[in-house]
């Protein structure tokens, strides 16, 4: 994906888990679930809270508050040329065990993940213990803002 960007944009590769930059931004951008990641959310939203200005927002994307993982599978959902199905989705407690089979160009593969589901308290919890205080949600469900804590 780095050698398609424009030359005008820079592209870093590195584990978004641990990278340090040295550098921040006004706005820092958690996308697909990585919060909700059971053994690494902590560790994204740590390296948002590290890049983002004392005035900068981070967006991220969580599962919604209500999420119900059985009303999703079978449904596919079409972004752009790619086909995203969700194939299989089993919760306990606050896991869920699910494959989602993404479709491009003829080409199909499966990615099988655990996410942990987050409620609104469990979700501004792990923000403030990373020092970002939760800004509330978007108007894409599912997606929210958090802020430097002061």
């Amino acid at each position: 994906m780095i050698a398609a960007l424009p030359p005008e944009v820079e592209g870093i590769l590195g584990d978004a888990r641990t990278i340090r930059l040295g550098r921040t931004f006004d706005v820092v951008l958690l996308a697909s679930h990585l919060v909700d990641d059971p053994s690494d959310g902590r560790s994204f939203i740590e390296t948002a809270a590290a890049h983002v200005t004392p005035s900068g927002t981070v967006i991220g994307e969580t599962y919604p508050p209500g999420w119900g993982e059985k009303d999703d599978v079978g449904t596919t959902l079409k972004l752009g040329d790619a086909t995203v199905t969700v194939v299989r989705a089993r919760r306990e407690g606050d896991l869920v065990d699910a494959a989602v089979r993404y479709g491009v160009d003829g080409m199909e593969w499966t990615q099988s993940y655990t996410a942990r589901l987050l409620d609104e308290p469990a979700l501004v919890a792990l923000l403030a213990d990373c020092g970002l205080a939760f800004a509330g949600w978007l108007e894409k469900t599912g997606w929210f803002a958090a802020r430097p804590a002061r």
